[in-house]
């Protein structure tokens, strides 16, 4: 048994030790908890059986009492003496408020109670039904206000008939709600907070109190039960939200129910003691079981650890807990010690994608976070037999060894492009990150470590130069592209010595007018050995080498210029638009480049415009937002160019403050002949119009073009059709040709 397994075997032994020891506490608390509410549920059983009795007893005396009326009543064809019988004794009732009779009208024409004679109770319930009912039942009201005791009471009423069966009036016996609750039991019976109710068939409480001696009967306030909690058993209290142990008893014979409660928080209150006096002695076994094994395992951990530490010390990064660049290469060195692995050893190099911009932007302790999360999507990713390093900053090795490590190692690399898709989140940002990888191969005996990653390293550039966010296999044709970089790379650096870059100016002409509404700066590249170059000749080399960055800040530069030179002439008014590469956009200090610029060449607002293209957009909204507010603050315009060929999403156009859209030429090559390339420019047009932005149409060449496109104005575009890129002196020829917007 390894170490670490013994380790685990210990803390596993003395959780289950744990776990019987909380197990048997707290089955022990629950048996005692269920044989005090049976007890609870017994006694206040008991104490319903005699609640029943009483209200039954009561209820029973009433019943007899209107049916004695009744019956002398109608015997003597309507002439009963209440006042005599009160003095015969025969409806006297200690504990009954009063006794009534009404006639057919509802009028009072005879009562227990002095002054009641003429009041009207026609409007009451307790005779509106037996006038609309002619049945001979007894009718139980809820608790109202008597008009003539002036008291919430009950009324027990019955119908008076005539002696052809028509209605002649009510017999009323009023009785105090709380005579059915109050003073019957004691707080030794019931507790602080026991509870007796009476409650009629539909849920209406008629009568209710406490065992503090607190009646809540008669106020006509009382909320209604439930038909939940019309039934024993564990119910939280309607009135006072008092949780009790209840008994529930319907009355035989009547629409009524019994109800007695015991407070829940009550009956457990010895028992909560009990429990606590368990659970705390529970506690101190239990932290004196997880002291002793813990200090067990902590030496034994300690023991362990001295060793690992020494190990990690050399061999892994401290920040990802990956091994390192040592490890990695001498994992290689020892595979490539065995010569029956040629063929049967991969080296895959991942670097991701303008990371230094990351740094840049959000500060190295928010890159070190990104390089965690790097490496723990990563790790999931790697076979049994891989070993995954980093390698530096922001680069990782993967080292593949076996049979089938040549034909798993360009699938792996696609796997782990697939991990970076999903966003990365630092400091609450949200943005994309990508990464170029590079896969070699050991192929000769005679290749060394370092010739492997070298060869990676290679490939890994191929990557970013096939558009980054690829798998590049190292072949031979590298090492010579390799070698010519580094001659362009030396060439670059002498052109911006010797000043043979230059910018060359294409007109943007608006189409309902045919004149020039501005003009867009493009490099050129006066090469002493190749002759005039293109800016797509030599600027992806120059974003690869970094040599972007000072040719970007060369191009502004001639821009704000040319911008400064054009004050006092006709060509003031023109707007020039500067391609920004996306090399140079997340370096941290283009905005300050551009503020400064504009300063120094005292350039007005909304003359120089920045071209940026959609990928830029999607890497990091925020900070691309930031940026642009800052380049719009210094009154610079916006201008996406070569809308609609990648990640462009309305959400984009609508977050950020872009001025101009760019339809890429790849649309406009097939107009008016295709129809897809022809509703796509018809729905852009729609789209840059309902957000108010200007839209400028590249690589217009010829007339049937130009025809198509005039449909669409106010329009501005751009192509061969009106004129190439010109050098600054062939500028005013154009410009007298075509004529400046007004």
């Amino acid at each position: 048994m390894t170490p670490h397994r013994s380790i685990a075997a210990i803390l596993i032994f003395g959780l289950l030790i744990l776990i019987l020891v909380w197990t048997a506490v707290l089955w022990r608390i629950a048996i005692e908890r269920q044989a005090i509410l049976r007890d609870a549920a017994a006694s206040a059983s008991t104490v319903t059986t005699a609640l029943e009795q009483h209200t039954l007893r009561a209820i029973r005396q009433v019943d007899q009492l209107t049916r004695f009326v009744k019956y002398e009543f109608e015997r003597r064809h309507g002439h009963f003496d209440l006042k005599q019988a009160l003095a015969e004794g025969t409806v006297k009732d200690p504990f009954m408020v009063q006794v009534s009779l009404a006639d057919a009208n509802g009028k009072i024409v005879a009562t227990t109670i002095a002054g009641g004679v003429g009041i009207s109770i026609a409007d009451r319930e307790h005779f509106r039904v037996h006038q609309e009912l002619s049945n001979d039942n007894l009718f139980i009201s809820h608790p109202v206000l008597g008009r003539v005791s002036r008291k919430w009471v009950l009324q027990f009423t019955r119908r008076l008939n005539h002696p052809d069966g028509s209605f002649a009036g009510v017999v009323i016996v009023s009785q105090a709600p709380d005579y059915f609750t109050t003073d019957f039991y004691t707080n030794a019976v019931l507790g602080q907070y026991g509870e007796v109710a009476v409650i009629a068939d539909d849920n209406a409480m008629l009568a209710r109190s406490t065992g503090a001696g607190v009646a809540i009967a008669g106020t006509g306030e009382l909320p209604p039960f439930s038909a939940a909690q019309r039934r024993s058993g564990i119910q939280r209290d309607p009135v006072d939200g008092i949780e009790r142990i209840v008994a529930y008893r319907h009355l035989r014979d009547y629409p009524l129910a019994v109800q007695v409660g015991l407070s829940l928080d009550e009956a457990l209150t010895e028992h909560r003691h009990v429990a606590r006096v368990y659970l705390t002695m529970a506690t101190f076994v239990s932290v004196a079981l997880i002291v002793f094994f813990v200090l067990i395992a902590y030496l034994m951990q300690r023991l362990i650890g001295r060793d690992q530490q020494l190990t990690r010390l050399i061999s892994f990064d401290a920040l990802t807990g990956l091994p390192n660049r040592y490890a990695l290469m001498e994992a290689l060195r020892r595979a490539l010690s065995v010569p029956d692995q040629v063929g049967k050893v991969a080296l895959l190099h991942i670097d991701l994608d303008n990371f230094k911009s990351v740094n840049d932007t959000l500060g190295h302790t928010q890159g070190d976070e990104i390089i965690r999360q790097v490496a723990e999507r990563f790790a999931p990713c790697m076979p049994p037999e891989a070993m995954l390093a980093r390698f530096a900053g922001d680069e990782f090795m993967v080292l593949l060894t076996g049979s089938g490590a040549t034909d798993a190692a360009e699938p792996l690399g696609e796997t782990l492009l697939a991990t970076l898709k999903s966003p990365m989140v630092a400091d609450g940002t949200s943005f994309a990150l990508h990464a170029s990888i590079g896969v070699t191969f050991w192929s000769k005996p005679e290749e060394t470590e370092a010739d492997l990653i070298k060869k990676a390293d290679l490939a890994m550039y191929s990557a970013k130069e096939a558009g980054k966010s690829v798998v590049r296999v190292y072949t031979q044709q590298m090492t010579y592209q390799a070698h010519q970089l580094v001659v362009w790379e030396r060439q670059m650096e002498q052109a911006l010595v010797n000043g043979e870059f230059f910018l060359a100016y294409q007109p943007i002409v608006a189409l309902e007018s045919d004149c020039v509404r501005g003009m867009e700066a493009l490099i050129r590249w006066r090469h002493p050995e190749r002759g005039v170059l293109s800016a797509g000749e030599f600027i992806p080399l120059a974003e690869t080498t970094g040599q972007i960055v000072a040719i970007g800040e060369f191009v502004l530069t001639q821009a704000c210029r040319q911008l400064a030179a054009w004050r006092g002439t006709p060509m003031a008014s023109l707007r020039l638009a500067v391609n920004v590469s996306s090399v140079q956009f997340w370096r941290g200090d283009i905005g300050e480049l551009v503020e400064r610029l504009m300063r120094a060449y005292a350039v007005e607002p909304n003359r120089l415009e920045l071209e940026v293209t959609e990928s830029v957009m999607v890497k990091n909204p925020a900070l691309v937002e930031m940026k642009i507010k800052q380049f719009k603050r210094a009154g610079v315009r916006i201008a996406l160019d070569d809308f609609g060929t990648g990640y462009s999403s309305l959400s984009y156009l609508t977050r950020f403050p872009v001025d101009t859209l760019k339809v890429d030429r790849s649309f406009v090559e097939s107009i008016p002949d295709s129809s897809r390339s022809c509703l796509m420019i018809s729905n852009i047009v729609n789209i840059a119009r309902s957000l108010g932005i200007e839209l400028i149409v590249e690589g217009v060449e010829n007339a049937r073009q130009l025809d198509w496109l005039r449909h669409f104005v106010p329009l501005c575009a751009q192509g061969y059709l009106f004129s190439r890129a010109v050098e600054i002196e062939q500028i005013e020829s154009v410009i007298a040709r075509l004529g400046i917007c007004e």
